[in-house]
């Protein structure tokens, strides 16, 4: 156990996280299902020919709305039958999970990196803005690959050009924003991100960005919530993402969408 992992488990055992988010990020639901869902066909493509029923975990799914979403897809679209399972440590995001989710084959109030779930007994886990949270990613990485068969991550890359600089101009506040105020403990770049999977967990089959700097362009509130110098610099991103989206992703906060297999 590493030194802080009592300390950033205790956010989301408490419930101190949901009082922080008490809508569980409910407003973005419809981008991240619209960003998993290319990824969710190419998953599929991978079935052994005939398997129509698939089981699906996510872990740390807020208000499990992506969960039934993506649920719903893999239903209407493949003629699939999923059997939905979710992992949390908070009681209270569950319970949500629970309300929004009522036909679960599975709820666990605990720590990914310490499951009681069998090996392989997962077809997919949605880990959806999830591994930036956590204080052991290496080892919940190494158990996702015993629990599970496919991974299907969304995570923010932003050790990038800006958070560098503004966390040398303010003295580190910057990076303490992000651990404390949205619990993101570890900062990814692409490369980064990368070999931590494929270190811990297994192959990348499918990597590609997300392009949130359009999405930010198209909600107001977003807009609203950059100062100026990075309101601008979420232009420009948003204008070099269709050709160089990499690039982009070192100046600005992008995210990575990546399907990985285990083992």
């Amino acid at each position: 156990m590493t030194e802080r992992e009592p300390q950033v488990a205790a956010v989301y055992q408490s419930d101190e996280y949901l009082r922080r988010f008490p809508d569980a990020f409910r407003e973005d639901t419809a981008w991240k299902l619209s960003k998993i869902r290319p990824l969710l066909d190419l998953w599929v493509l991978g079935l052994p020919a005939g398997q129509r029923q698939v089981s699906v975990l996510e872990v740390g799914g807020g208000a499990g709305l992506v969960l039934r979403g993506a649920a719903e897809y893999l239903r209407d679209r493949h003629g699939l039958a999923v059997a939905k399972q979710a992992l949390e440590l908070s009681p209270g995001m569950l319970a949500l999970q629970r309300e929004n989710n009522p036909d679960l084959v599975g709820a666990y109030q605990e720590d990914i990196a310490r499951t009681s779930l069998g090996d392989k007994g997962i077809d997919l886990v949605l880990l959806i803005d999830v591994l930036e949270h956590l204080s052991d990613p290496a080892g919940a990485l190494a158990e996702l690959r015993r629990i599970g068969r496919y991974v299907l991550f969304k995570v923010p890359l932003e050790a990038h050009w800006a958070t560098r600089l503004s966390n040398v101009l303010n003295r580190g506040q910057t990076r303490r924003r992000l651990a404390q105020g949205l619990g993101h403990v570890n900062l990814y770049t692409a490369a980064t991100l990368r070999r931590q999977i494929e270190r811990h967990l297994g192959p990348v089959r499918h990597f590609r960005y997300a392009n949130a700097f359009a999405y930010a362009q198209s909600r107001a509130d977003l807009r609203a919530g950059l100062n100026g110098w990075l309101r601008r610099l979420n232009r420009f991103c948003a204008a070099v993402h269709p050709v160089w989206p990499g690039l982009a992703s070192r100046f600005y906060t992008d995210f990575a969408l990546v399907l990985a297999a285990c083992g």
